[in-house]
């Protein structure tokens, strides 16, 4: 089944009962909403991990995960003009600052590997780090570290860790970070090209117009929020 993923915090259906709530975390998978044109010049891509640091007055360090990560992206876009420019601002002031949030692709950074097949979860109620899937071709790099990866039913993407190579039956077990925030279910699809899911970082959306006939180069910055 394909999907595409809203915010989770927002969207609960009640399915039976009082009691009892679907979280939904999906729609049909459609392109992103993000403009592929113009196409940014160069991207800075963060992993953001927060962490609580303290030193004690021995400097005896100590230091707690808080079990988060999230992604963020810096665009940049050399002069171009008002024509070229104008549906981009269009689309980036009609997000209203960081009130709505949106999908984006980063479609130069396609999969290092060899994602071929159509990939599936392998079993139900997986946690952690490791992910069994299946229906990859056999015998091949499938993906390599640094590839991102999606499941259906989660707007979160994963970075690959480890070099994953499917074996003859077409299996791989996939090291991804972060942890999975939700278990997939069995048969979930595993997207090698996954749609990000952010909202702009600030509410203010300068742009420097040369002779108010071209944008003399532009950039944004976007974060993963879920």
């Amino acid at each position: 089944m394909t999907k595409l993923y809203v915010n989770p915090a927002l969207d609960w259906l009640l399915v039976s009962g009082v009691d009892d709530f679907l979280l939904l975390d999906e729609t049909e998978r459609t392109p992103p909403d993000y403009p592929s044109t113009p196409a940014p010049m160069t991207a800075t891509i963060t992993s953001i991990s927060p962490t609580y640091v303290s030193v004690t007055n021995s400097l005896k360090r100590q230091v707690r995960s808080r079990g988060a990560q999230a992604w963020q992206m810096d665009l940049y876009y050399g002069a171009m003009t008002r024509a070229t420019f104008a549906p981009l601002w269009a689309f980036l002031i009609n997000q209203s600052g960081q009130f709505k949030s949106f999908t984006v692709a980063l479609s130069a950074f396609t999969p290092l590997g060899s994602p071929s097949g159509t990939p599936l979860v392998n079993g139900a109620l997986q946690t952690g780090v490791t992910l069994a899937t299946d229906g990859w071709t056999p015998s091949q790099t499938v993906l390599k570290k640094g590839d991102w990866i999606q499941f259906e039913n989660d707007a979160k993407v994963y970075s690959v860790i480890s070099d994953a190579i499917s074996n003859g039956a077409g299996q791989a077990n996939l090291r991804i970070f972060p942890a999975l925030r939700k278990s997939p279910a069995d048969n979930f699809t595993v997207y090698t090209d996954p749609l990000f899911t952010v909202a702009m970082v600030t509410d203010q959306l300068p742009v420097d117009f040369d002779q108010c006939l071209k944008a003399r180069g532009f950039s944004i910055t976007f974060q993963e929020v879920l």
